[in-house]
């Protein structure tokens, strides 16, 4: 029976990404790659990844696991890296060859459809593993056993995430679950706390860094009045309200970085 769910869950899933892939395609095009393609008032977890941990990539191996259409790809390929893409959906694959070829990378980066759950991903081969926004869709402690086996002795696992805490944030999630609910996936895909530190059981070193408190309400008023109304002072104000340890959790986003 536990089978026939979980089937049923990863069918689901792929049907709703083979969907949300051609809607991202129709919407973006090829071009944007990176943290250029999130709002403005949700970019900085993103800019951060990029600025401040995906540095000095000249022939690093990565793995982008569950990589969708490739949108976070490209970076890494861009800046010297060789990257390996994993995902279930398809139509996603086929998107994400498309983009590394039009951004002439595609002797740099290899997609490979697969359940990323039954793949072997190989012993001590990566030097980073990317995960954005698909930690939440997983068996975590599963995940984070089978990542850090593939991972160098001095490698990292970088994950991106919505955390689960905030109240109003998880309303508005519920009220946007669009088709989700008659898929079968009507749970609100965050991680928690407890879900951030079971990476402790393999990995010695946890960095973690909370991102838009104030941006994310923000955003959601954007969204609801259909306005784009930019407060740059908000950012600042997120980086001191998130070093509190009562709000830190109160995030939209976390990125975490494991270190073995």
């Amino acid at each position: 029976m536990k089978d026939s769910s979980e089937n049923r869950f990863k069918s689901n899933i792929r049907e709703h990404f083979d969907d949300q892939s051609l809607e991202i395609l129709e919407s973006d095009g090829l071009d944007s790659y990176g943290s250029e393609t999130m709002n403005f008032q949700l970019r900085d977890p993103y800019t951060y990844i990029e600025e401040e941990l995906l540095v000095d990539l000249d022939s690093k191996r990565i793995l982008d696991f569950c990589c969708g259409t490739g949108i976070y790809s490209i970076y890494p390929a861009k800046h010297g890296a060789l990257v390996d893409g994993l995902d279930i959906s398809p139509k996603s694959i086929e998107i994400a060859k498309q983009r590394a070829k039009h951004h002439c990378v595609s002797d740099r980066c290899e997609f490979k459809l697969c359940d990323v759950e039954q793949e072997n991903y190989g012993d001590k081969i990566y030097d980073i593993i990317l995960i954005y926004g698909s930690l939440s869709y997983l068996d975590i402690e599963s995940t984070f056993r089978k990542l850090s086996e593939s991972l160098k002795d001095e490698g990292s696992l970088i994950v991106i995430d919505s955390l689960g805490h905030n109240i109003l944030f998880n309303l508005n999630r519920k009220k946007n679950l669009r088709n989700w609910a008659a898929k079968d996936i009507d749970k609100l895909k965050t991680i928690r706390k407890d879900d951030v530190f079971l990476g402790n059981k393999f990995f010695s070193q946890i960095d973690i860094k909370c991102f838009n408190l104030l941006t994310a309400g923000l955003y959601f008023i954007n969204r609801l009045l259909g306005i784009n109304m930019r407060i740059k002072l908000l950012h600042k104000l997120d980086e001191l309200l998130l070093k509190i340890p009562i709000l830190k959790w109160q995030g939209f986003k976390t990125v975490v970085v494991y270190r073995k």
